[in-house]
């Protein structure tokens, strides 16, 4: 096989996957970049890409990740922060495997305390609007069960909570037909 080729096949294969270490590394840097910067939101988002991660404290990522949510809430009034809270402590709750009774009655008191804060925000017919409900990937519907967990409980809670952010959307081509499912 001539170089050239050789080369060319070996630019087309997969790079080999990134150090663990060095991404729970990267991503809590900048987690607290974005919270120490007040992008609650952001910091929340990197904390719950950590909290999937092998390796990593999944349940101190899943705290961090609910208090930057909240605090994106205080800050900017955005219920979708408070609903983003309140789906993760319900998923972490139905996610079990708790360490102690104390770390399962921590997260109880707080998704108690967030269904009490989100009905003084107008309820939890706020957290899906009309026109988002056919998108519900924006909020994870906190009725549906949790996934039974990978690697203990902090992994399931936080593979099912997404970042807030639309999936992109493909433009059809006009007269094209849509795919059936």
């Amino acid at each position: 096989m001539p170089l050239h080729a050789l080369l060319h096949l070996m630019l087309l294969q997969p790079s080999a996957p990134p150090d663990i270490d060095a991404r729970i590394a990267d991503l809590t840097v900048s987690a607290d970049a974005h919270h120490d910067a007040e992008e609650y939101a952001a910091a929340a988002s990197d904390y719950l890409t950590l909290a999937s991660l092998p390796r990593a404290d999944g349940e101190t990522a899943l705290k961090k990740a609910h208090l930057n949510l909240d605090a994106a809430f205080v800050k900017t009034g955005e219920v979708m922060h408070l609903c983003r809270a309140l789906s993760l402590g319900h998923r972490r709750l139905a996610a079990g495997q708790f360490k102690t009774d104390q770390a399962r009655l921590s997260w109880e008191e707080t998704v108690a305390d967030d269904e009490r804060r989100l009905a003084d925000a107008g309820g939890l017919e706020r957290c899906l609007p009309a026109t988002a409900r056919s998108q519900s990937s924006m909020l994870l519907d906190a009725d549906t069960p949790a996934r039974p967990p990978r690697e203990g409980p902090a992994a399931s809670a936080s593979t099912q909570i997404e970042p807030a952010s639309p999936r992109p959307r493909t433009p059809r081509r006009r007269g094209a037909r849509r795919p059936r499912r």
